[in-house]
């Protein structure tokens, strides 16, 4: 089975049975493990004990026909699933399903009856009581107990004669007996069973945890799994990866003890990566973004500022240089040199605001520039 196909059945236990348990059956000399069996929860009886303060988990003794075991007593790991405060076991994930999957189900088998009943045809076959009776012979209508018998069989007839057409087979009657074809598209009797769909579909995502946008019920956005709403789906499973956890952690931890090392083990489950690529391309910029602008604000040096937003040990150069939003805004716009040496005069009495610079001058330099201008004229 493997450690994946045992952690893969811990989660299902969790799910479907309440919890997580296991037993390590050590060998007799205690040198090492023979196995690590399985124990289903759903069968456990929980008893308190008062003298120890602790609840007992029992089983049932199969082997000698009765009495109970308690599983404490050996090496057993058990984590309930969601336990309530105050209680040993845990609870059922789905246990709201149960009944909303059985009216699911119901409610399908109920339309298939229905349109079993009025989907395919059925014939309906009358039979002209006078005219029979004007046929018959006098014998057969000479008292009402033989009249009566005679409609009686001559009823039987048609029936079993009914009973054995084919689906191919035509109908040949005579004038006292008339044929009445009912269902099969010929009437407009039924049922509209979309509003029941309607109203039980969202209760069974609800019942199994799941979003409206995995069962396509969304009336508007998207039909791709949101941050949040993925982030409800993988909750469940985080969860039952903490529990699994610590089972697997108590059981090397024991093969550990019985072999003799005196180490302690610690299971870390591989993350689920629900972000896509360029989301974290995004945040790598955003990340770098920061360490720059600390390192702007001489908060850390140029070397950390490599540290923390490239993940390399220091700089390649020394020189920070110009920061990505100070480049667009340093591009100078260039000018023809003929133009500006033909119209010098006019260029002092032009706006100013064609050559400002990127940075803000100090504010001398600004005054003399104004006196200057003043001056000339």
């Amino acid at each position: 089975m493997g450690l994946d196909g045992f952690i893969d059945q811990l989660h299902t236990s969790a799910l479907t049975r309440t919890g997580m348990a296991c037993e390590v059956v050590v060998a007799d000399d205690a040198q090492s493990i023979e196995e690590v069996v399985l124990i289903d929860p759903a069968y456990f009886q929980f008893e308190y004990l008062e003298d120890q303060r602790r609840y007992a988990i029992y089983q049932t003794d199969v082997m000698n026909k009765g009495g109970k075991v308690d599983l404490c007593e050996g090496n057993f790991f058990f984590v309930p699933y969601q336990p309530k405060v105050g209680m040993p076991n845990g609870t059922l994930a789905f246990e709201s399903a149960i009944v909303t999957v059985e009216q699911y189900y119901k409610l399908i088998d109920d339309s298939l009856t229905v349109l079993n009943r009025i989907g395919y045809p059925r014939y309906s076959h009358k039979i002209d009581r006078k005219a029979l009776l004007e046929s018959a012979l006098p014998e057969d209508t000479a008292t009402s107990a033989k009249a009566e018998e005679f409609m009686n069989r001559i009823f039987d007839q048609i029936e079993s004669q009914m009973r054995t057409i084919g689906k191919d087979s035509d109908i040949i009657s005579y004038d006292c007996v008339s044929t009445d074809v009912l269902g099969g598209g010929q009437n407009g009797s039924g049922i509209d069973l979309r509003s029941w769909f309607e109203a039980l579909e969202p209760l069974i995502a609800n019942s199994f945890h799941l979003t409206s946008v995995l069962l396509n019920r969304l009336d508007s956005g998207s039909y791709s799994l949101g941050t949040v709403e993925f982030k409800i789906v993988t909750e469940t499973v985080d969860s039952m990866r903490r529990a699994s956890k610590r089972i697997i952690e108590q059981i090397i931890n024991l093969w550990a003890r019985v072999n003799g090392y005196n180490v302690y083990c610690s299971v870390t489950h591989n993350p689920i990566d629900w972000t896509t690529e360029i989301d974290k391309m995004e945040a790598q910029i955003k990340k770098m973004e920061v360490a720059r602008r600390k390192e702007e604000y001489h908060w850390i040096s140029h070397d950390r500022a490599a540290q923390d937003g490239a993940g390399v040990d220091k700089a390649d150069s020394a020189d920070a240089g110009f920061f990505e939003y100070l480049k667009k805004a340093a591009v100078v716009p260039t000018t023809d040199t003929e133009t500006n040496d033909a119209n010098s005069d006019d260029d002092e009495d032009d706006d100013t605001t064609n050559n400002v610079s990127p940075f803000r001058p100090v504010a001398s330099a600004k005054k003399n520039s104004i006196v200057s201008r003043f001056r000339k004229r």
